[in-house]
């Protein structure tokens, strides 16, 4: 294996890792959203 196929091996595996904490963050992002609407109460005067 070249250095730069090694480098590209590395760069990918960098770059899934990323999009999986993003993944992750969006998710957790769309529960607090959804927590938030179970507090409204649209019955109130």
């Amino acid at each position: 294996m070249t250095i730069r196929e090694q480098l590209e091996k590395e760069m990918d595996q960098e770059e899934i890792k990323e999009l999986e904490e993003n993944s992750i963050d969006d998710n957790k992002g769309y529960d607090e959203m959804d927590d938030f609407d179970t507090d409204i109460n649209l019955d109130s005067d």
